[in-house]
């Protein structure tokens, strides 16, 4: 177990993070996943452990971990999606007929 066993304790979140997440979950705009993201972290916060938090989000605890770690590196930024590649194109400027 990384710590040596130790569990770490509540998330500290300023007033402002912990306005902007609940304002995610409560406006219904925000998409699904960067919701269940803001939910562990408010969960956290209140000293929620990784095992609940998984449990409350439907998610297993490496995910919790690594969305854990996101924010406590980038903060609210880390939790939105990042870019995508999106489908390559299907016609290339090197293939004209």
């Amino acid at each position: 177990m990384k710590n040596g066993g130790r569990r770490a304790g509540p998330l500290r979140l300023t007033r402002g993070e912990r306005s902007a997440l609940q304002r995610w979950l409560r406006t219904g705009r925000t998409g699904l996943w960067v919701a269940a993201r803001a939910r562990a972290v408010l969960l956290r916060a209140r000293g929620e452990s990784v095992s609940g938090i998984a449990q409350h989000v439907g998610r297993d605890r490496k995910w919790v971990r690594h969305w854990l770690g996101r924010f406590a590196r980038e903060r609210l930024a880390g939790l939105a999606d990042a870019p995508r590649s999106g489908r390559p194109a299907k016609f290339s400027p090197g293939r004209a007929a």
